[in-house]
């Protein structure tokens, strides 16, 4: 329970810190815990190997910083478990054609999932009015967009103090690039959970999205939140990938290396791609016979995502070229980066993701796609690392990078781009605050 004489902020959310993964919610909250006594409201199952146990997590802070609440999980534990006895028919097959690979789509929620999370807004609310009495928060957080109705609920009660500030935080949008198509009914169908919770972001004081160019400013302000409360920034570099910096190798030519490992570390959902990277492989070593590349495939994935991609592996012949490794634990990033040379990022939507901003940042060269966000990004950034095609569709980015990579004599100049201002967590952090302060960007 609280020690410091802190403000207090009370974070509400149906996520945890990763084990795996993105970083996001960790570092923003290490970032909190300056300014405030964070009081963290969480439905996270405890039993989820995706995420940290308590011990872990707080490791990271000291004991007077941060309190933990995980939330009873009975009922939506008992839908999970109707769904494994009741719904056991697989909707998609377990072996797809390499051409569908690309359409494994996670852009929405399953009735299941939104019907746990119905259940779960209400032991959330009920968490955060008791703890509201408890701690007279200075500000509350709504943490991605389960959390965004219990929060506002508690917002709207007479009996709570009206000097609490309020911000809603999310780490992108799934509405990105459908979000003036809502009137279509079946997109409207699609996101309909997501449309009305945005709806409902103009009573926050703040609505922080991450800039990751999924066009999170257009969306709060097309439904209906005021410019003046959006903040629009990228991600930061977490604290894991700075300390590791120093431990990773970085080459400056690649003409004593044998065997050029090219990597990709991302889910392995339909919409990331990882499937391009594989038919850019199939180019090199069976249209060109350049043997010289391995691709090492790293990432979490679905039975059936993993299949599509050993399905391609075994049309191509490329058992010895390709690799999958599975999802990969934060500590063991840095021999991920360094046992490969060339990390390649071909997502569908945007690559102003966290592996492109840490491979910018540990300087290793990248193969990626050209976006109007990256492109802002990276306009400042001087390297001779960076490779961008034009995503002119599927087979034309198979072609233009198989004959990049075909050709290309990799000689660097710069193994000292300093990248910390422009991807600085606090920084972004600090902002966010002061906002919250002030009242308005």
């Amino acid at each position: 329970m609280k020690i410091s004489n802190k403000p207090v902020m009370i974070i509400v959310s149906t996520l945890f810190f990763n084990r795996i993964g993105n970083q996001s919610l960790l570092e923003t909250v290490k970032q909190y815990v300056k300014k405030y006594h964070v009081v963290f409201i969480t439905s996270a199952s405890r039993k989820n190997d995706y995420y940290m146990n308590v011990k872990q997590a707080k490791s990271y802070f000291n004991d007077n910083d941060i309190d933990f609440f995980f939330v009873y999980q009975i009922i939506p534990n008992f839908l999970r478990a109707l769904k494994n006895v009741f719904f056991k028919i697989n909707i998609r097959p377990k072996s797809l054609p390499k051409t569908m690979a690309s359409n494994l789509q996670n852009m929405s929620y399953g009735k299941l999932h939104v019907l746990s999370c119905n259940f779960m807004e209400i032991f959330l609310y009920f968490s955060l009015k008791r703890l509201v009495k408890l701690f007279s928060p200075h500000v509350i957080c709504a943490y991605e967009i389960f959390a965004v109705r219990p929060v506002l609920k508690i917002k709207n009660k007479k009996s709570v103090s009206g000097s609490i500030k309020y911000i809603a935080k999310f780490q992108g949008t799934v509405l990105g690039f459908d979000y003036d198509k809502t009137n279509i009914l079946d997109i409207y169908k699609r996101y309909k959970y997501d449309i009305e919770v945005f709806k409902l972001c103009n009573q926050f004081d703040v609505c922080a999205i991450t800039n990751d160019g999924t066009n999170g400013f257009k969306v709060l302000n097309y439904f209906g939140v005021d410019s003046s409360k959006i903040l629009y920034e990228p991600n930061g570099i977490s604290t894991n990938i700075k300390d590791m910096k120093p431990m990773i190798r970085v080459d400056m030519n690649f003409n004593c290396i044998d065997t050029i490992n090219l990597f990709t570390l991302s889910r392995l959902i339909g919409w990331k791609r990882v499937n391009l990277t594989i038919e850019i492989m199939n180019k090199l070593v069976n249209d060109f016979s350049n043997f010289k590349y391995r691709l090492n495939i790293y990432g979490h994935g679905t039975k059936e995502e993993i299949t599509v991609l050993n399905n391609l592996i075994a049309l191509y012949n490329l058992q010895k070229y390709v690799f999958l490794h599975g999802p990969v634990l934060h500590d063991a990033l840095k021999h991920v980066y360094n046992d490969n040379h060339i990390m390649l990022s071909l997502y569908k939507y945007t690559n102003v993701t966290n592996p492109v901003l840490e491979a910018i940042f540990l300087n290793k060269p990248l193969i990626s796609l050209h976006d109007s966000n990256l492109d802002m990004l990276l306009k400042n950034i001087n390297t001779d690392r960076i490779y961008l095609c034009a995503d002119k569709g599927d087979e034309y980015i198979i072609n233009d990078i198989s004959n990049y990579l075909n050709t290309a004599i990799f000689e660097f100049s710069n193994d000292k781009i300093d990248t910390c201002d422009a991807f600085d967590w606090e920084k972004r952090i600090m902002k966010e605050i002061s906002i919250l302060e002030k009242g308005s960007i």
